[in-house]
């Protein structure tokens, strides 16, 4: 079976146990990774969302972590990136993540140049 029927069958399997059960968290945050890889950037981050109304995951906090830094929603992903930092203590990507946070939100809260003085 190639890798795309695979990832149609996962889908359509994660689809058939949220109609089962839609306070399923575990299928939320499964479905939201899978939309991830789609492309349906928007939608995986409502599904990952949800996805950690349950037993919090921290596949879904990495992932979810990378979105809202790309949507520039920096403290919100600085929470879920020390989340999933507990998990994957060596993970590069996440602490990549964290250091840019440090460097461009961090960063862009500092008083301009010209009010220095006055602060």
């Amino acid at each position: 079976m190639n890798v795309r029927k695979r990832w149609t069958k996962r889908l359509l399997n994660t689809v058939k146990q949220l109609k089962n059960d839609e306070t399923f968290a575990e299928a939320h945050g499964d479905l939201g990774l899978l939309l991830l890889k789609k492309g349906a950037r928007v939608e995986a981050a409502v599904e990952l969302s949800r996805g950690l109304m349950g037993k919090a995951d921290t596949r879904y906090h990495r992932r979810l972590a990378e979105l809202l830094r790309e949507g520039k929603m920096y403290g919100l992903a600085l929470f879920h990136y020390s989340e999933a930092l507990k998990a994957f203590p060596q993970d590069v990507s996440i602490h990549a993540g964290l250091r840019m946070y440090t460097t461009t939100w961090a960063g862009s809260m500092r008083p301009k140049r010209s009010l220095r003085p006055f602060l």
